[in-house]
């Protein structure tokens, strides 16, 4: 994970405009979460750089999964600091405040993933959400003078690609000594499978399933040292 970027005022003001007005506020169902996702008519490409993809602007069901998790066993968050990994909406972070969480981070490299985090905070009444798109900053969050609680790393859907396979499980395993990880998947291909311990599964379904599809599991996993 390298690079962040930013937004200048005059555009994260445009972009909040854009997202009130085109992500109507959808309750992610289980949760009594709140995100601003995106319809078909909501015309992202007026807001998305070309080529790159919004996941902020949807609710994956990894991240619904892991948010399900810790609402159902808060004492996984409770009390303890809470980072979440490719954070898209937040709705884990979001999730891990309502369970009680000390504090959330929000970490994602893309701005508007983090301001859509801020606006779906908002909209929760969550207002202890963070954000940062900085790698060092997301570093400096998980240390901790306090061995008896560890701080939490929560991660849905980040295992989409070989690259972000490796970069990732490279990231999980230099902070496995120092933090409890939670991740979560429907399954993908590129799970390092020799790194996760199984530990819940949610009814979920996936962006672009239509209503008729059956509903998939959502497995969550205990990140595992090498």
């Amino acid at each position: 994970m390298t690079g962040s970027r930013s937004l200048s005022a005059r555009a994260e003001q445009r972009a909040t405009e854009f997202i009130r007005a085109n992500l109507p506020l959808t309750e992610v169902s289980g949760t009594g979460i709140l995100l601003h996702c995106a319809s078909p008519s909501s015309g992202l490409t007026r807001l998305v750089p070309p080529g790159e993809t919004p996941y902020w602007a949807y609710a994956w069901p990894g991240g619904v999964a892991l948010a399900l998790h810790v609402l159902v066993n808060p004492d996984t968050v409770r009390g303890h600091d809470v980072v979440e990994v490719g954070a898209g909406s937040g709705i884990v972070s979001l999730a891990a405040l309502k369970a009680g969480a000390q504090g959330a981070l929000a970490f994602d490299m893309d701005p508007l993933a983090a301001l859509a985090s801020r606006l779906n905070a908002q909209a929760n009444d969550l207002m202890a959400l963070r954000t940062t798109t900085e790698l060092a900053a997301l570093r400096l969050e998980l240390k901790t003078d306090h061995p008896d609680r560890r701080p939490v790393v929560l991660a849905g859907d980040v295992f989409y690609s070989d690259e972000t396979c490796a970069r990732m499980t490279s990231e999980f395993d230099a902070l496995v000594e120092s933090a409890d990880i939670l991740v979560a998947d429907i399954g993908r291909r590129f799970l390092p499978r020799d790194r996760l311990q199984p530990i819940a599964s949610y009814p979920v379904r996936d962006v672009g399933d239509p209503a008729s599809a059956p509903v998939r599991d959502g497995w969550v996993y205990r990140w595992l040292a090498p």
